[in-house]
């Protein structure tokens, strides 16, 4: 954690380092990751941080899709969906 990593296995590779970031803040939403990055002292806070730019942008510039909602009054980001569906299934 302390390092940058949300998992022991996202230290494997860039490339499974960005796909856990992706599926941590998308099943465990963004109050979730921002609770973990609070509880992980610098520099480890500031490389998770930097990550999750990184991904936010990457959604945005290659795919069109916004990461995390874009309007205060609306859960339309692909975080919120994934959220929403996920309590779906557990109803």
């Amino acid at each position: 954690r302390n390092l940058g990593f949300v998992s022991k296995y996202s230290r494997a590779n860039p490339n499974e380092d960005f796909a856990e970031m992706v599926e941590y803040i998308l099943m465990n939403g963004r109050a979730a990751f921002d609770a973990y990055v609070a509880g992980t002292t610098a520099p480890g806070s500031t490389y998770l941080r930097s990550k999750e730019t990184i991904i936010v942008n990457y959604f945005k510039s290659v795919w069109g899709i916004d990461f995390y909602e874009t309007r205060p009054d609306a859960a339309d980001g692909l975080v919120d969906l994934t959220q929403d569906a996920i309590k779906a299934l557990s109803n």
